[in-house]
Order: structure tokens, then C-alpha cells, then sequence
């Protein structure tokens, strides 16, 4: 399929009758290869997306587009999990998994235990984790999971990858909110926190977002951070409650401080940025207005405007809204890769893989 000189070719990777796949992340390994992660759930109504049988997978393969169910493993440790699976390369050898964990019970308190329906089921947050991961052998290795957490922010959610600093230090992008419940009317905030352990420990480093702050904005959230190459960071939230229009910030001092968010001019949900190896910037987004399904858009200026021009239907071939996630990684080649889940028949949700050739 080509449009204005964008090639796009979609791959379905695997695709369950019986079990609920969502939520995918890719990511090179040093050495050659590729890993997907997912989240793996018993099938049941898509009205809830945490499960507390649901767990972390991970496949491989040689290519993004040639990965097997036939080398999934689970990974160890991670159970209610849900959100936001990603996997970042640390160094040659080793790599960090995030994502948030959760305590699932239905309404009359008993943990994990499915009264009637899904819609029985209470969330509450257990908090973001990281995990580093040991791939330099024959063997991969976990490491234990370990929660993001400070003293003034106990219990924050993650929603995109965190970015590896120059000095090997790690900022991670969370949501918080006062009483640690995520309800949508409390005031919010959206937090950079920062790890100089591969995560063992966690502080503050800085805010994007302030609901209290900034009374005139909407409820912003769902923090997604890039890093251009002249070190300026940028950051992409969600107004959630009124449309889900998307905002960006930036901060030019490594995240200590930002700007005031400012709307984009796009419409979306699960939105993710990355920095292209050409300096362009990329955001991948749901589109929550018919006809459903995965979008880019492209900005030539650092984030500055997202033109309608920009504009990339990556796949609008799903069954309703129950898509996305969509977040994508680039090769040495400049071949870009987008990893997302579709609704593709009424019990079935695939997780599929598209190549983008700009």
C-alpha cells in the first residue's frame, strides 16, 4: 500500500481464540534478533483489560516480521499486569523491561475471584516496575522486578518506554494521582521519575503536568517521552476526559523542567513518540473516531506542529475500538516498525507488526 511515497505492508503475528492478546512492544537485540512483548489473558470481555491470571510474554525472532509463538515464554515474576509492556536496550547485553502491576478483586473484596462478569472486577494500582534483563548468554535471564517509587510519589503508573540518558541513567514518564487510586476527577499529575541504579532505586527528577497547577488546562496524562539528538526531551499527554486531544511539552534541561503543554492538533488514545534516525519525530496514536484503527503522524519541526499532511493510517481494518498500543522502533536500515493488537473477528484479537517505509 503506498501513500504520497509511504510504503506500508501489515503482518499479523499471533492471534488467539482462546486468550486475550494485547498490548505489544518490539525491540533489536544487540547481537541480531528481535523480541516482542505482549500480555496474554484469558478471552472475556474486552471491558476490562487487566486480568488476574494475565501475564508478560515474550517472543522471538530473526526479523520483526518473522517471530514465532513457537519460542513464547512467559516472563517470570509479572502477574496482573497490565497497560504498557516495553523493553529498552541498557547496553551489548542487557536490557530493562517495564510496565505496572495491579490488584484485581471483584466487589465484595475477595481477591481474584470472578463473580459474574468482568464488569464485577475492581482495579487498583499496585505501581510501575522495572526489570532488567540479562541477554548476553545462551540463556535470557530476569532480574527481579522492582517498583518505580520515592517517598512523595509511592505508587505511579507508566505508559511508554523510558529513555536511557548519556550519563546510564534512566528517566521513566508516570502518571500520579493523590490518593493512588487513578480515579479520573482527582487532581493529576504527570511525573519524570529518574533511576542512576538500573532501577533499584527512584526519585522525583521532574513534572510535566500539575492539575492543580494549571487549572485552565484539562486533565492531561499518559506521559510519552523522546530524545532528540540535541539532548531537548519531548512529551506527549493525552487530554483523557474531553476528547483525548493530545498535548506536547519540552524541556531543554533533561527533564527537570518543562514547558506548558500546548495542544497538537491530533485526536487520539495510547499515543507513543519516537525520534527518527532522519530527526524526524514520529507519533503513533488509536483513533477513537470511525473508522477505528492505528495512525501516525509526522512533525518536521521537533514537535513544534503536526501538520494534517503527516498524516499515516497505519491499519483502519478493525472489528471496533478495542485497538492499539501502537509504539515503533527503527532499524539500521531506516525501515520503521510498528507493533499494535486489532480486533480482527468477534472473540479474536490479533497482535500484528507494520512495516513503514518513509
Amino acid at each position: 500500500m503506498k501513500k504520497d511515497g509511504i510504503t506500508i505492508k501489515r503482518y499479523e503475528i499471533i492471534r488467539s481464540k482462546n486468550r486475550y492478546y494485547c498490548n505489544p512492544y518490539l525491540c533489536g537485540f544487540a547481537g541480531g534478533g528481535f523480541a516482542l512483548l505482549y500480555h496474554d489473558a484469558p478471552s472475556r470481555d474486552s471491558t476490562v483489560k487487566i486480568d488476574p491470571k494475565g501475564i508478560l510474554n515474550m517472543i522471538t525472532g530473526p526479523s520483526p516480521t518473522e517471530l514465532s509463538e513457537r519460542g513464547k515464554r512467559q516472563v517470570p515474576r509479572i502477574r496482573s499486569c497490565g497497560t504498557a509492556p516495553t523493553m529498552i536496550r541498557i547496553d551489548e547485553g542487557r536490557y530493562l523491561i517495564s510496565d505496572n502491576l495491579w490488584h484485581v478483586y471483584n466487589w465484595m473484596g475477595e481477591p481474584e475471584v470472578k463473580v459474574a462478569t468482568d464488569l464485577d472486577w475492581v482495579l487498583t494500582l499496585r505501581g510501575a516496575i522495572t526489570m532488567v534483563v540479562d541477554a548476553a548468554g545462551e540463556r535470557v535471564k530476569f532480574g527481579k522486578p522492582r517498583f518505580v517509587k520515592c517517598r512523595d510519589y509511592p505508587v505511579v503508573a507508566g505508559y511508554d518506554a523510558p529513555i536511557l540518558w548519556g550519563d546510564g541513567s534512566i528517566l521513566l514518564a508516570c502518571d500520579y494521582d493523590e490518593d493512588a487510586s487513578q480515579k479520573f476527577d482527582y487532581p493529576w499529575e504527570s511525573v519524570i521519575m529518574r533511576s542512576d541504579d538500573l532501577g533499584r532505586t527512584w526519585k522525583l527528577h521532574g513534572m510535566t503536568y500539575c492539575g492543580k497547577e494549571h487549572e485552565d488546562l484539562p486533565q492531561l496524562k499518559c506521559p510519552s517521552i523522546a530524545l532528540k539528538d540535541d539532548g531537548t526531551l519531548i512529551c506527549a499527554l493525552s487530554a483523557v476526559m474531553t476528547g483525548s486531544e493530545i498535548y506536547i511539552c519540552r524541556s531543554e534541561n533533561g527533564g527537570a523542567d518543562w514547558s506548558l503543554p500546548s495542544p497538537a492538533g491530533i485526536k487520539g488514545n495510547a499515543h507513543s513518540l519516537r525520534v527518527l534516525k532522519d530527526g524526524l519525530l514520529l507519533m503513533t496514536f488509536s483513533s477513537l473516531e470511525k473508522p477505528f484503527g492505528i495512525k501516525a503522524r509526522l512533525s518536521e519541526d521537533g514537535g513544534r506542529s503536526w501538520p494534517e499532511s503527516n498524516s499515516i493510517t497505519i491499519d483502519d481494518d478493525t472489528l471496533s475500538n478495542d485497538c492499539g498500543w501502537a509504539r515503533a522502533m527503527q532499524n539500521d536500515n531506516g525501515e520503521v516498525f510498528v507493533s499494535y493488537f486489532k480486533h480482527v473477528t468477534r472473540k479474536e484479537r490479533a497482535v500484528m507488526v507494520a512495516r513503514v517505509v518513509l
